[in-house]
C-alpha cells in the first residue's frame, strides 16, 4: 500500500489493515499483538484510514478494537468496517464523532442503513457486491430513496481481495455505469466520483 501511495499519491488513498496473514478474518480482534504493530505504522506512514477490517456485534468492544477506535481517533482516521449493523451502533457508543466508510452497506436492508446514516451524520458506505439492490434496469424502490435521500454517503467500489477479482473490473465497472443512469444526475455525480473526492480532499488536509 506506502508503495503505491509513493507511487503516485495524488490517485492512492492508503489504508491499513490489521490483517497480518490469512486466516485471521475472525481472530484478529483478540490479538492484542496487533497493538503496537498497528502503532507502529500509524507513526511511520501516512494512512487515511484503517480497515477494510471484519467484525460484527459485540466483536466491537473487544480491547483490540477500543485499541482501533482510539487511534482512529488519534490519527483523524476514517474506519473502514466491514460488519453487521450492531458493530457499527457499537463503534458509535464508543466514538460518536467517528468517520466510518461502511463496506458493503452492511449488506443490510435499505431500511437498516437509512435508519443508521439518520442518527449517524458521519456514516457513509460503499455499494460493492450489493448486485441485488438494481436489477432490470431499476432499483428496488426502498434503496433508491435511501440512495437520492443520503446522496453524499455512498460510494461505488471494486472489491478486489484476491487476484482473480482484477479479471471482473470491466464487468463491474460496466454494471456501475448501468446502475448510475437510473440515478437523478446530480445524485449519481456524487455517487459515481463527488463523495470519493470529498475523501481525498479530508486526507490532502490532514
Amino acid at each position: 500500500t506506502q508503495k503505491l501511495y509513493q507511487a503516485d499519491p495524488t490517485f492512492v488513498v492508503p489504508s491499513l489493515r490489521p490483517y497480518r496473514e490469512r486466516g485471521t478474518i475472525g481472530t484478529w480482534m483478540y490479538d492484542e499483538t496487533l497493538i503496537p504493530y498497528l502503532q507502529q505504522r500509524l507513526e511511520k506512514y501516512k494512512y487515511a484510514a484503517i480497515g477494510e477490517f471484519h467484525i460484527n456485534g459485540e466483536q466491537a468492544r473487544t480491547p483490540v478494537m477500543q485499541e482501533v477506535i482510539r487511534l482512529a481517533k488519534q490519527y483523524q482516521l476514517i474506519l473502514h468496517v466491514h460488519s453487521d449493523a450492531e458493530a457499527v451502533r457499537l463503534i458509535y457508543e464508543q466514538y460518536p464523532e467517528a468517520q466510518i466508510l461502511w463496506a458493503h452497506a452492511g449488506f443490510e436492508l435499505a431500511d437498516t442503513v437509512s435508519k443508521l446514516m439518520d442518527q449517524q451524520p458521519n456514516l457513509m458506505a460503499d455499494l460493492s457486491f450489493r448486485t441485488e439492490i438494481y436489477q432490470n434496469g431499476r432499483f428496488f424502490p426502498a434503496w433508491e430513496e435511501l440512495l437520492v435521500k443520503h446522496a453524499d454517503r455512498f460510494l461505488l467500489g471494486i472489491d478486489t481481495y484476491e487476484p482473480q477479482r482484477w479479471l471482473q473490473v470491466s464487468n463491474v465497472m460496466l454494471w456501475q455505469r448501468n446502475l448510475l443512469t437510473a440515478l437523478p444526475n446530480d445524485v449519481a455525480r456524487k455517487i459515481a466520483y463527488e463523495n470519493g473526492e470529498w475523501i481525498t480532499s479530508r486526507f490532502d488536509n490532514l
